[in-house]
């Protein structure tokens, strides 16, 4: 069976952020102080149009407009913010004149708001939007509100977004284009709060969110969020994280999936590690559709069901992956993968 081993991309993206506070008279929401992180930011399901073909960077402002499939959110939850281009001619290739699948833009600025100002953070790394209609008008991408990285002294810090229940405003910028105000709802979510209380070190949240700086400390303090927090997002993100990487652990162990399979048929347990997998990637896929890391989930958990010999299992997660991201780098696979398991063996 030729399921292969991949890693996920996008390693690496921990953004910066500049703070302006300004007053801001008449307002009556409560404001956190509140960040913004690059996880899960840009698509993996290929390159970008203008880098493949040459062709010139889009010079033209667009209308801007955000939105987001939820609003209201508990502590500790993810605000995916969807961000929509608009342009008034079409955007067209030099050299064959058809529209771009993709366009590529720079200079992104975030702003919360509270009634105690507005925070304004810039995005270091740029955006890739991906064509929406047929003409070359429309361009979209998506945005996860959820933690900030920054340099602090020569060191790495952290800030959460919606660290405290309340209601927010939330708008994007690109240079004088201004998106609409979003408000987003906070409510109070006491398992959050000790899940937020265990996250203490910013490499627990890089580790969390992007499989950065793996170390012993930072999964312990993952496991103890799964067991104390039942029921949160941010349980089921960290079993997800962490059951990628025991499964990454086991691969190197056991490099043929195969042959585990044939050495392990009859045993009614296949050993720890590979049990530790199965608990944490079932939890992992409580994760809402929203998140990126679901997808690897799903085309993991079906290797993993190869492995248990539940070939029906397997097949129903590789079909949720070929529906649910088709496009993605992972859902691309699940077809291939699917003829794999269906094949008649020799």
């Amino acid at each position: 069976m030729k399921f292969g081993c991949l890693t996920e991309g996008n390693h690496g993206m921990i953004s910066t952020a500049r703070i302006v506070s300004r007053p801001v008279r008449g307002s009556v929401l409560g404001l956190a102080l509140v960040v913004f992180s690059s996880v899960d930011l840009i698509p993996q399901d290929g390159a970008v149009a203008q880098s493949a073909v040459g062709q010139s960077p889009v010079a033209q402002s667009p209308t801007i407009t955000i939105d987001a499939k939820r609003t209201n959110v508990k502590l500790g939850e993810t605000v995916f913010l969807d961000i929509h281009l608009r342009y008034a001619e079409p955007q067209l290739g030099l050299t064959d004149g058809k529209p771009l699948s993709r366009v590529i833009s720079r200079g992104w600025r975030v702003e919360v708001q509270g009634e105690n100002g507005i925070a304004e953070y810039a995005l270091p790394a740029p955006l890739e939007f991906t064509l929406e209609d047929s003409q070359g008008y429309m361009y979209s991408t998506r945005y996860a509100l959820l933690c900030e990285f920054r340099k602090i002294k020569g060191e790495l810090g952290h800030k959460v977004i919606f660290n405290k229940p309340g209601a927010y405003l939330v708008r994007v910028m690109l240079s004088e284009e201004q998106s609409n105000w979003l408000e987003v709802k906070v409510a109070a979510s006491k398992p959050a709060e000790v899940a937020m209380s265990i996250l203490k070190d910013p490499q627990d949240y890089a580790f969390l969110l992007e499989g950065l700086f793996a170390n012993d400390a930072s999964r312990s303090r993952l496991q103890e969020i799964v067991e104390k927090c039942e029921g949160t997002e941010l349980a089921y993100l960290a079993a997800a994280r962490l059951g990628l990487d025991c499964w990454e652990e086991f691969q190197k162990e056991n490099p043929s999936l195969e042959k585990f399979k044939q050495k392990h048929a009859d045993s009614p347990s296949k050993g720890a590690r590979f049990d530790k997998v199965n608990k944490y990637l079932v939890l992992g896929l409580k994760l809402p559709d929203e998140y990126t890391i679901r997808e690897r989930v799903l085309y993991e958990s079906s290797r993993v069901e190869f492995v248990n010999g539940d070939t029906g299992k397997a097949i129903t997660y590789l079909e949720e992956l070929k529906g649910k991201y088709p496009k993605g780098r992972f859902g691309k696979k699940a077809e291939e993968c699917r003829s794999e398991l269906v094949k008649p063996r020799q």
